[in-house]
């Protein structure tokens, strides 16, 4: 892994297929790590599943992520699925140590996402290691993306009490914004 990660250490084993039209190809990677280390982070029994189908008519995926992260629960899911023309993830779901993260969204034909997303991350180090870097701290609230005169706006609100990454602390209290055109 460190050769294509620098903050990683160990192996992994994959198996990745398709089948079907070009114009509907269906496809299925899985990645399997035993042990591994990222970012200074214990990984074991890591099991990362993608599978969909690209049909420009009616895409269709799953992502499956399950394993231990320090010795605690690794389980993300997230279904996409496309009926009567809208694309959308019903249901998306993380759970990474103590940290929760769920949420809903439609996407529109140029793919801009509308719904909303909650997350309360009491121990940001953990997902911070699943990008392979270093931060600690906490937050937790919500982001909900709308669409409005044919553009995206994200609201979000959300409070922690700290974010440290590479010896720079940011002291939070609450954390209210509204992106818009995206």
């Amino acid at each position: 892994l460190k050769r294509w990660i620098a903050e990683a250490e160990g192996a992994a084993g994959f198996d990745i297929s398709a089948n079907g039209p070009l114009e509907a190809l269906s496809a299925k990677a899985v990645v399997n790590a035993a042990q591994a280390r990222l970012a200074g982070h214990s990984l074991r029994d890591i099991k990362l599943t993608l599978e969909g189908t690209a049909d420009p008519n009616s895409p269709a995926g799953r992502v499956e992520a399950t394993g231990l992260i320090d010795d605690q629960p690794l389980h993300i899911n997230a279904d996409l699925i496309s009926e009567n023309g809208r694309t959308s993830a019903p249901a998306i779901n993380a759970e990474v140590g103590p940290n929760r993260f769920s949420g809903a969204l439609n996407f529109s034909p140029d793919f801009m996402p509308e719904g909303t997303l909650n997350f309360q991350f009491p121990d940001i180090s953990l997902l911070a290691a699943l990008a392979a870097q270093q931060a600690e701290g906490d937050l937790q609230g919500t982001i909900t993306f709308s669409r409005e005169e044919e553009r995206t706006a994200a609201k979000i609100q959300a409070s922690g009490t700290r974010l440290t990454r590479d010896g720079v602390t940011i002291t939070l209290d609450a954390i209210p914004a509204k992106y818009e055109g995206l």
